[in-house]
């Protein structure tokens, strides 16, 4: 069961899982050479011209059987510019959020959902905001925090994109004039930002956005694999078409909206457990630590309120063993997102203690296991490492604990290509191991993460699936 943003569930209804929320976003200062080398990374993985019906029909495709609220006039009171007079985008900003939190007969346009106008947040963290965020109906912040956001809505007055380019032009930029482009590439360049900070926080798959000028829009999915973009449309004139992308986000399912079901809050008294853990750990690789320099040290592994538990596949029985001194192999067959698992070994005073070690020996031949396998809870709060770039591995890092005995191991989270005839990390190091190769990280286990649904991200022609990986973690960590 997933838990309210809140706390921990404690009925049968509850929300979906919001995890590690960002505390170290980018500053002001940063901000436009950040946006530029989002493009830069961004604009090769981008696809556009995709109706938006259509969009409609292929990522958000549900039946509803209740009737959405009219969407006559739905846009009506956005303001829009007029000949001759001074417009800044920020003035849509307010009526756009009121026009999208609408209600008819206390029916919301996105049920579950509230848009809150978080360009004019003045939270003191985050140097970059969306102009409007959407968050779970109850939902712990409704500030700029990427942590939290579900759907983020850009607002400019040009488009940064057309969809019937003069002959020999692109698809971004090419139509607008020479001032009007750097505007533009930095506008994609924030929304690329925006999405590579969710996708990292979150326990999610892609993220939609919106991007309104004053009379049209267009709906972005993102994902590993980059950005499809759909056409532009008045919604002026055609508000049914964003109104009917609010009525269907909000009747999707976690799974339709690829949200990590796997992925659970902890409850209070693992909440405590895992601080607890850490805190032991921090002292047993640091020594004796003031209380001041113990909490700045433990900030680095643990957000209040923001512990989750994710389950990782340890260990399985072998089904069949090619020879016979393959006993204590591991392969497990690639499917998904991977995780990586690693035992935790500590010393205090020169002496070497074992929180937890596991030999595992790898050898060439191939190994298939059945579904015996054992499934233990870890508990993760702040990653020590989170990606900068929407398009790449996605790779976070954790400390995680153990929650049935408070071991302490470095869990990676991670996204791979998954391709036939090429090996996967977690084999690779298995094989150096036990080659005696120097320096190699002791992996626990290793396994892809089994897919939430049908939807595949597809990199450069080729599958991106995730995996895990459970190292040891060493006093030089």
């Amino acid at each position: 069961m997933f838990a309210d943003p809140q706390g921990p569930a404690t009925s049968a209804t509850s929300n979906a899982l919001l995890s590690s929320p960002a505390r170290y976003s980018t500053t002001v200062s940063l901000a436009r050479h950040h946006y530029e080398r989002q493009i830069k990374d961004i604009q090769n993985h981008l696809v556009g011209g995709f109706p938006a019906r259509e969009f409609l029909e292929k990522f958000l495709a549900i039946s509803v059987k209740a009737k959405m609220p009219s969407s006559k006039g739905a846009f009506d009171n956005v303001p829009r510019p007029r000949r001759g007079a001074k417009f800044k985008e920020t003035s849509m900003s307010g009526p756009l959020t009121d026009a999208l939190n609408a209600e008819q007969d206390g029916i919301r346009r996105c049920p579950g959902y509230i848009f809150v106008n978080t360009g004019d947040r003045e939270d003191g963290k985050y140097g970059s905001k969306p102009e409007i965020s959407a968050y779970m109906e109850g939902s712990k912040e409704t500030k700029a925090d990427p942590g939290w956001q579900q759907i983020i809505v850009a607002i400019r007055l040009v488009d940064f994109a057309c969809d019937k380019p003069a002959e020999g032009n692109r698809f971004l930029f090419d139509h607008l004039n020479k001032a009007d482009q750097e505007t533009a590439k930095i506008a994609l360049g924030q929304q690329t930002y925006y999405a590579t900070e969710i996708c990292a926080r979150q326990h999610r798959n892609f993220l939609f956005s919106i991007f309104v000028t004053p009379t049209h829009a267009r709906f972005l999915r993102w994902d590993r694999a980059g950005v499809i973009i759909s056409e532009s449309f008045n919604y002026r004139e055609e508000p049914e078409i964003l109104c009917d992308f609010l009525w269907r986000f909000g009747h999707m399912s976690h799974e339709q909206r690829d949200d990590d079901t796997s992925v659970q809050w902890a409850t209070k008294g693992e909440e405590e457990l895992f601080k607890q853990a850490i805190k032991d750990h921090l002292i047993l690789q640091l020594g004796k630590l003031s209380p001041s320099v113990l909490e700045v040290e433990l900030k680095r592994h643990y957000v209040e309120g923001v512990v989750t538990k994710i389950p990782v596949q340890t260990s399985m029985r072998v089904q069949e063993i090619k020879q016979k001194d393959q006993a204590n192999a591991r392969e497990i067959n690639a499917s998904s997102r991977v995780r990586l698992k690693v035992s935790a070994k500590a010393s205090a005073k020169g002496k070497q203690k074992e929180a937890e070690s596991e030999e595992i020996q790898a050898d060439e031949d191939f190994v298939t296991f059945d579904d015996h396998s054992v499934v233990e809870e870890y508990l993760v709060s702040h990653p020590v490492a989170s990606p900068s770039s929407l398009v790449s591995s996605g790779t976070r890092g954790y400390w995680a604990v153990r929650a049935r005995d408070k071991a302490v191991h470095f869990l990676k989270d991670a996204w791979r290509t998954d391709v036939e005839g090429m090996e996967v990390e977690g084999r690779i190091l298995q094989k150096l191991a036990a080659k005696n190769v120097a320096n190699i990280p002791m992996v626990l286990c290793w396994s892809d993460v089994g897919p939430v649904n049908d939807n595949e991200i597809i990199v450069n022609g080729s599958k991106v699936t995730g995996m895990f990986l459970l190292f040891c973690l060493f006093l030089s960590c």
